[in-house]
């Protein structure tokens, strides 16, 4: 039996998708706190959405939000993980939380400062970007993917077509081949 993976879902806007993700027993949820983001979720339906669930842990995810903002927004919010990219990530300082980086295939290698504790987020082909030492969550885009040699798998949630119609398909296809495979 292989060992369970980590699976994070990003990018949460509604109670539907937090729910989903509960009840199919992903690990951890993201919500974008970035006010100046499409997908963001203020402070109150933070509070709201986390409510009414239990089990994942909570990420949030600094798109584009000052440094300045970074202890003030993890007040308001008590994440259990923080999500940046790379470039914020070289800036950072331990704040205590756990990060997960996001790695861009792009912008070239990235080197997390000792002490930071953090996963690797990344498709799959940029696997070796970081400290090999750092767990590693693999985006996702189809279950034809799914490699056996990382801690996770990272996906991203969707909007609702109206309050409480969704489409889980995105979600559904490969959680329930990672419940087969763990079996």
């Amino acid at each position: 039996m292989q060992p369970r993976s980590v699976v994070y879902v990003s990018r949460i806007t509604n109670l539907s998708d937090a729910r989903y993700c509960a009840g199919m027993g992903v690990d951890i949820i993201g919500f974008v706190v970035d006010p100046t983001h499409p997908d963001y979720v203020s402070p109150q339906a933070y509070q709201e959405m986390v409510g009414w669930i239990s089990g994942p842990k909570r990420a949030i995810e600094l798109i584009t939000l000052p440094a300045t903002d970074i202890n003030a927004t993890i007040a308001l919010y008590l994440p259990d993980y923080i999500h940046v990219d790379q470039a914020t990530a070289t800036h950072l300082k331990s704040s205590g939380t756990p990060w997960l980086v996001e790695i861009h295939p792009d912008k070239g290698r990235v080197q997390l400062k000792p002490g930071l504790a953090a996963f690797q987020i990344a498709g799959v082909e940029q696997m070796d970007l970081t400290d090999p030492s750092i767990p590693r969550l693999v985006i996702l885009n189809d279950v034809a993917q799914i490699p056996t040699d990382v801690a996770g798998i990272a996906l991203k949630g969707t909007k609702e077509i109206s309050p409480g119609l969704k489409d889980y398909d995105h979600l559904s296809t490969i959680l329930e081949q990672l419940e087969n495979r763990n079996d």
